[in-house]
């Protein structure tokens, strides 16, 4: 009796470890966002555009996308209730790759997914982001972060050079 119960506690372990496994995946077989998003360590307040967001949405949901609409009904219900506004393509000249891979077998990137709006409500960024995330519409939301330099050579000469 004791050995059937331990065999049936390892199979409920087991069990409960795959269904674990299986609600990380969606219906194409992608990893879904991470649920908690947490603004990396060492970034401040200069660092990225207030109440900012940027998102790509999933390719299985681009039939949904124009220039300026999501047309989600739980997307545009959290996008009204934070005041969004201003929900425009990153890159709206850009097309859709013809292919996924280059000749070299390197993955082309789809920049016509992506997204920037930013909004009003006075909901923390890391907050609104794992909103937009929880939808699970979205390959990744991240805030608008601010590129700064991060090195200047010593170059005398430097400001004569017009390619930089």
């Amino acid at each position: 009796m004791l050995k059937l119960k331990k065999l049936f506690t390892i199979i409920i372990i087991i069990v409960i470890s795959i269904s674990g496994v299986f609600a990380q995946i969606n219906k194409s077989g992608s990893k879904l966002l991470e649920s908690h998003f947490k603004m990396p360590d060492g970034i401040k307040a200069g660092d990225y555009i207030e109440k900012t967001i940027i998102v790509k949405v999933l390719p299985q949901f681009r039939s949904i996308c124009s220039a300026d609409k999501i047309e989600n009904p739980f997307f545009k219900t959290l996008y009204s209730s934070i005041g969004g506004n201003g929900l425009v393509k990153k890159f709206p000249h850009t097309k859709v790759p013809e292919r996924l891979v280059n000749e070299r077998g390197e993955h082309l990137a789809d920049l016509s997914l992506i997204y920037e709006f930013n909004y009003t409500a006075n909901v923390s960024l890391e907050k609104t982001i794992n909103k937009f995330a929880a939808l699970q519409l979205f390959e990744y939301a991240e805030p608008h972060y601010i590129p700064h330099v991060c090195y200047v050579p010593n170059d005398s000469a430097l400001s004569s050079q017009y390619a930089l």
